[in-house]
């Protein structure tokens, strides 16, 4: 019973650790603790907080006026008045419509700056697999070199071996060593890197596999990136936005208007009653209408550049994608036909090859393998970036 329950706790415990560092879990941890996407939501605050600003009519104001007159005769005048100016109502409810559009747009642009650091964190994922299978692929290939040269110390005590073959092993062997050094080095700095992405949180990381992506056909994967891209909403909206300052400026045409208060007091005589003004629009607003229209024009016409340009470099990257795809393939293919090394194991114990000639078919049988995880990993990369608007 109790063996029962420890299998039943030790099980549960690799599903939690295996979920915690799968690549979807690791990129919601990115969405809740990376620092610059905590940064860029108090800055989305901050600017929905000042479009909301400058949406009412100005301050009202008020006057008092005390003048004491030069003969004692004519007494003393006081002056009162309260005013308030106000824009053509109309001008208000454009003015909030604008500030919700932005704060929307704002939001897209979070969106869009969301998907760039998840899509970085994608790739330092698919970096850590890569060299996770190189350093696997070298350790291999070192376990192999250190037989080799254990068999190759034997043949030379017994005479079939040469120094020249000795020195090509161990300089090979130095060269293994080194490679997986580097490789070391590159996975901690990716795992520090990774630290950084993930707001600090310094628990190891522990790279599984590329997620494979559903592929789509290309027109459906262009009418998808136009629906869902951010960059293309936060265009749209803008096009909203210049729409509606076209309106604005409209509305700024009409007279301002001033109601108010006024009284003056002379002696025992006293004056007082309401005021209205109207402001004459002839200059102040010159030119603002046509600039609203030429702003709407140019944005209609960044948000169609943005579309050609982008289905252009999808189609590009689509196509690197496919040709990266039938690459790897072949290379499966190629791999899973040279089988192991057993053959060749066999061919240098039976000497039909040399040391020499064992090394070089060793080296192409590796190579083959480090070709296939190399195609491996820049397919996951092009991959990863086509798709990147689904972050």
């Amino acid at each position: 019973m109790v063996r029962y329950i420890l299998t039943i706790l030790l099980f549960t415990l690799l599903q939690k650790v295996t979920a915690q560092y799968s690549l979807p879990a690791f990129l919601d941890s990115v969405k809740k603790n990376n620092p610059e996407l905590r940064l860029a939501r108090e800055n989305l605050e901050l600017l929905k907080a000042g479009y909301n600003t400058g949406l009412t009519p100005a301050n009202p104001a008020v006057e008092y006026g005390y003048f004491p007159g030069n003969q004692s005769q004519i007494g003393i005048k006081e002056v009162f008045s309260v005013s308030q100016s106000f824009d053509f109502p109309s001008a208000y409810v454009h003015k909030r419509n604008i500030a919700r559009q932005k704060g929307i747009r704002s939001e897209y642009d979070y969106k869009s700056f969301e998907q760039e650091v998840l899509w970085q964190s994608v790739q330092l994922w698919n970096e850590g697999v890569f060299y996770s299978k190189e350093k696997e692929l070298i350790q291999q290939r070192k376990q192999d070199i250190e037989k080799l040269k254990t068999a190759v110390n034997k043949s030379l005590e017994l005479g079939n071996a040469t120094v020249v073959e000795k020195n090509r092993v161990e300089l090979l062997q130095v060269d293994i060593s080194n490679q997986l050094n580097s490789i070391e080095q590159e996975l901690s700095d990716i795992r520090l890197a990774i630290i950084y992405m993930n707001g600090g949180n310094s628990s190891p990381v522990h790279f599984t596999d590329y997620v494979l992506t559903d592929g789509l056909p290309l027109d459906s994967l262009l009418t998808e990136q136009n629906i869902l891209l951010p960059e293309i909403k936060a265009q749209e909206t803008e096009i909203q936005v210049s729409q509606m300052e076209l309106k604005l400026s409209r509305s700024l045409w009409f007279p301002m208007f001033e109601v108010g208060y006024e009284s003056e007091t002379i002696l025992n005589d006293r004056y007082g009653g309401i005021k209205i003004g109207v402001s004459i629009p002839l200059w102040e607003k010159t030119n603002t209408i046509k600039q609203a229209k030429i702003n709407m024009l140019v944005k209609e016409n960044s948000k169609q550049n943005y579309r050609l340009k982008l289905e252009s470099e999808t189609i590009q990257q689509y196509n690197r994608v496919k040709t990266l795809e039938s690459n790897l393939e072949n290379l499966r293919q190629a791999v899973m036909n040279s089988g192991n090394k057993t053959q060749l194991d066999k061919a240098l114990d039976a000497g039909h090859i040399s040391i020499i000639e064992y090394i070089f078919e060793l080296s192409a049988f590796y190579d083959m393998k480090f070709q296939f995880i190399e195609t491996e990993r820049n397919y996951f990369q092009q991959l990863a970036g086509l798709y990147r608007y689904k972050l």
